[in-house]
């Protein structure tokens, strides 16, 4: 399995992703370049097993449900036999349209990620330039800068945590916005022990300084 793989599901993230925008349209980042680092994915059938939002407001059988899916979708993803679902970048898109972003960044190690954001683009026309880095963030230098980087659940599933943190910090322009979770309260507290040219706005949520 990847480094970075992860069981995603619809609107995982959108109260994360809420915020962020909130604080995006508060500093007038207008038309900016977003980049979605590690956007998670899900065998494709599976992902229509799985309720959406956030867990925490899942019933028990839903919280169930979830963790048998999980099981099930990491034997098969082992295989590699099977085609990759994601949609966060899709939610992003939509969620941030009406600050007409430039570009999206897609950054996975993933091809099968990679492939499965095109097909969404192409299934359904979304109306902004993408772009894609094929690369593993523990180990190389992520080739674009944006205003906006998200990036949930990646460095503590990498080889080398310091390592992919500066390179998803310095892919945040000066000025931009970094929107990141680690999962546990000890890997938030290495994220804001290390982010030293940012300001902390809230938990996950940083401004990298200018200058």
């Amino acid at each position: 399995m990847d480094c970075f793989d992860t069981t995603t599901w619809k609107n995982r993230n959108y109260d994360r992703l809420q915020k962020l925008k909130q604080e995006a349209v508060s500093l007038s980042l207008h038309t900016p370049t977003i980049m979605d680092i590690g956007p998670g994915g899900i065998v494709d059938f599976l992902l229509r097993q799985l309720p959406q939002g956030r867990k925490s407001d899942w019933s028990p059988r839903q919280k169930m449900q979830r963790g048998v899916v999980r099981l099930v979708e990491g034997v098969l993803r082992r295989t590699n036999i099977f085609t990759l679902e994601t949609s966060e970048p899709e939610e992003i898109a939509r969620l941030f349209g009406d600050i007409n972003p430039t570009c999206i960044y897609i950054v996975d190690i993933n091809s099968k990620v990679i492939e499965a954001v095109k097909r969404i683009i192409e299934g359904k026309g979304l109306p902004y330039h993408f772009e894609y880095a094929l690369i593993d963030v523990s180990s190389h230098q992520i080739p674009y800068r944006a205003d906006i980087v998200i990036a949930y659940n990646v460095i503590q599933r990498t080889k080398d945590w310091k390592a992919s943190l500066n390179n998803i910090a310095n892919s945040v322009r000066p000025g931009g916005l970094l929107s990141i979770r680690t999962g546990r309260n000890e890997k938030t507290r290495f994220l804001d022990e290390n982010l030293h040219s940012f300001g902390r706005i809230d938990e996950g949520l940083y401004q990298k300084i200018l200058g």
